[in-house]
């Protein structure tokens, strides 16, 4: 049984490879992202399952998703498993111009599913703030649960952190051993791009409305607490470095809400 489970996950993570046809150019960009794609069984199995032990190292799956689905954009993919009642997506990439749009095709997937759980893992370095605060919105109403992924150089930072905060639960990573990245969720401020250059946009900048928007956001997502001291990070955080919330940080100040495997 456990060989046949083997050579069944072998055969969707090639079927996956291969499914867009035999060009030697879409094989190639294909073969690129295989191995992100076996990370992202492996997140989403981990999330349908986490009582295995393990998970959080990106061990290899050792079950075959009932359903998977991709949704892949120019800047990044979605990956979901519904296995039972329980819906699991693995987001990574970018959160750029078309970010928007494929999460409300994969909500719209899940939904059509009327899973009891659903639980949205996140890794990525950001992007867009306002498509990032519109998907937010649409988590939060459909109580979503939120994690950052937990394999060693998962993180969710800049705009990443605001899906994060709009789970009704908020799972944290076990933070690196390293400690380079803290639990993961990393935050600074706003920018915005000035031909070649990167603007920041601290709180007295010339663009204060995206800022309001930001802040409101943030306080109606987390505890009076989590939201200042989230505010107070990402405005002192010049948008060319980023700040690492540590894990006591995040259990703390309730912007988590438990540690992975709690």
């Amino acid at each position: 049984r456990a060989w046949g489970l083997r050579l069944g996950a072998c055969k969707f993570l090639f079927d996956l490879e291969f499914s867009a046809g035999a060009s030697p150019m879409k094989r190639a960009h294909h073969r690129s992202v295989f191995g992100l794609r076996a990370f992202f069984v492996t997140a989403l199995i981990c999330a349908a399952a986490p009582m295995w032990v393990g998970c959080a190292q990106t061990q290899p799956p050792r079950a075959l998703p009932e359903q998977a689905r991709v949704f892949e954009y120019n800047e990044g993919r979605v990956v979901t498993v519904v296995s039972g009642d329980a819906c699991s997506m693995a987001f990574q990439g970018r959160i750029g111009a078309e970010f928007e749009a494929t999460m409300q095709k994969v909500i719209t997937h899940v939904e059509a599913h009327a899973c009891r759980s659903r639980v949205l893992t996140l890794d990525s370095g950001g992007g867009l703030v306002q498509p990032a605060l519109r998907i937010g919105e649409r988590l939060r109403q459909l109580g979503y649960t939120t994690e950052v992924a937990g394999w060693e150089a998962g993180r969710c930072a800049s705009a990443c952190g605001l899906l994060f905060i709009a789970g009704i639960e908020r799972v944290a990573k076990p933070e690196s051993p390293q400690g380079q990245k803290g639990a993961g969720l990393g935050v600074h401020q706003s920018s915005r791009r000035l031909g070649d250059s990167k603007v920041c946009l601290p709180e007295d900048s010339s663009l204060p409305s995206s800022n309001a928007r930001v802040k409101a956001y943030v306080e109606r997502m987390l505890p009076p607490q989590g939201a200042r001291l989230y505010l107070q990070l990402r405005m002192e955080t010049d948008c060319r470095r980023m700040r690492y919330l540590t894990l006591d940080e995040l259990l703390d100040h309730g912007i988590a809400t438990r540690k992975a495997g709690a």
